[in-house]
């Protein structure tokens, strides 16, 4: 349920898209990237090994780097503190080409609805079928 997510992590009403597509327009960006919530959970000693092992997991399915993992939880996702000791949800916005490769794009779509409705700029069209965690593009 989209209630369930932590703030920085829910997918874009209409409102929403609409202000962040006349940005885009005003300081020239071309395309939107379109995403839709996914969440990992980590578990370990201890919060830190915790953290590391729902960040791996989310790296190892997915394909983006580590690094990228932590850049989209702090920017569009979080890093939660689960009730019980050692144990954190990973969650982040997700390119959907992603969520496509692995499957679970249909999930993301049914739980949610479309990552926002269709507007006039154009989404993010690279290809991740090919993003590996060696991609210079995403290190």
């Amino acid at each position: 349920m989209p209630e369930d997510l932590p703030p920085l992590a829910k997918p874009l009403n209409g409102e929403e898209r609409r202000a962040v597509d006349a940005l885009a327009v005003r300081y020239g960006q071309a395309e939107i990237e379109e995403n839709g919530p996914v969440a990992f959970i980590g578990s370990g000693a201890n919060l830190n090994d915790a953290t590391r092992n729902g960040v791996s997991r989310a790296a190892e399915v997915t394909g983006l780097s580590y690094d990228e993992i932590l850049n989209r939880a702090t920017i569009a996702g979080s890093i939660e503190i689960s009730r019980l000791p050692g144990v954190v949800r990973v969650t982040f916005l997700c390119p959907t080409p992603i969520l496509e490769r692995i499957g679970i794009a249909h999930l993301v779509t049914q739980q949610y609805g479309r990552p926002w409705p269709q507007t006039a700029c154009p989404t993010v069209t690279r290809d991740f079928d090919n993003v590996t965690r060696r991609d210079p593009v995403l290190q």
